[in-house]
């Protein structure tokens, strides 16, 4: 129900001079109570691909993709004579197709009173009507952002998570990771005190063995992980002189919510669990959706025997990562 006191204010009626400059200047932001930040899943939007549609109520995202290089018994000499001879060896690519199948999230009913509309039409501060179908779109992020940490497969209630990608023995995107090894994540699960000598070499294994090139570390903003992060930014910031190699700039590029070192960007996540660690190489991960954010699904309607309306969000996405082996998890760390 719309506030009895949320009516029209106009400079003739209401306020006058500097009090009414104010109104109009603050009176139609919305303050947030919640956190609105979703570091890697906001990367990932920002170039997302496209879902095909498989059927009428079937949605995936399809990669191709190597498990494996190609296995060749052998490349023997050939000589005039038996070049019209066919080959002895069997050729056998791994070569095949990653299927995500996307996750389907839809509102509940948002509904709107007589009044909100009306204040909405006639341009009164602080549109609610916009404010409530931004806060829903909020929440509904807010849900993707948290499904993308919590250790699920991908299905029609949600994306897959990272966690569950970054294995070593699931089914990820319909491939076997225990049949093809190529296919894993690395974990690494011996927990403890944080050390940014092992953080280091977890860089290095993914750039110098894994082809990857990691940009993007993960900590949580939650109780514990906070602390690491914090151990992280104090320990690069006296040691960045004794580190290996320069960040993109040369020098420890430090801000609020991030800093960046050997182009690796590190941020807090609120989202992501306590304990754990994310190397990432952003460019081996797709976000795909149906549309850039959460969009109706029915027009206004109204509700029989009342002066409101009702209407509701949905959104298709799926996550997927083309190849695990150019990440990192670590998990059990303590500040």
């Amino acid at each position: 129900m719309a506030n009895a006191n949320y009516a029209a204010v106009t400079a003739a009626t209401a306020y006058s001079g500097l009090a009414y400059v104010a109104e109009q200047s603050v009176g139609r932001r919305w303050a947030t109570q919640y956190n609105q930040k979703f570091p890697f899943l906001s990367k990932l939007m920002k170039r997302s691909g496209q879902i095909q549609s498989v059927g009428v109520n079937s949605y995936k995202l399809i990669m191709p993709v190597y498990v494996g290089a190609m296995v060749v018994a052998d490349f023997p000499g050939v000589t005039r004579a038996n070049e019209l001879t066919a080959a002895s060896a069997v050729t056998t690519s791994n070569a095949t197709q990653a299927e995500v199948p996307a996750a389907y999230y839809r509102s509940l009913s948002l509904r709107f009173s007589q009044s909100e509309l009306d204040m909405a039409k006639n341009g009164n501060r602080g549109d609610i009507v916009t404010a409530k179908v931004n806060d829903l779109q909020d929440v509904m992020m807010r849900r993707i952002a948290t499904d993308l940490y919590d250790g699920g497969d991908a299905g029609q209630n949600s994306i897959i998570s990272i966690p569950f990608v970054l294995a070593t023995a699931n089914t990820v995107h319909g491939i076997d990771q225990a049949t093809y090894t190529a296919w894993q994540g690395n974990v690494d699960t011996t927990g403890g005190a944080f050390d940014l000598e092992k953080f280091i070499k977890h860089l290095n294994v993914l750039s110098d063995e894994k082809d990857a090139m990691p940009d993007f570390a993960v900590f949580s903003a939650n109780s514990g992980g906070a602390d690491i992060y914090t151990r992280v930014t104090r320990l690069l910031s006296q040691d960045v002189q004794v580190m290996t190699g320069p960040s993109q700039s040369g020098t420890l590029s430090t801000g609020y919510e991030r800093f960046v070192y050997r182009g690796v960007e590190f941020v807090r996540d609120h989202h992501a669990p306590a304990g754990e660690v994310y190397i990432l190489d952003s460019s081996s991960w797709v976000f795909a959706a149906d549309s850039d954010k959460p969009r109706f699904i029915k027009n206004l309607s109204p509700l029989d025997s009342t002066a409101a309306y009702e209407t509701m969000l949905d959104y298709r996405c799926a996550l997927g990562c083309n190849s695990p082996r150019r990440n990192y998890r670590w998990t059990g760390i303590t500040s």
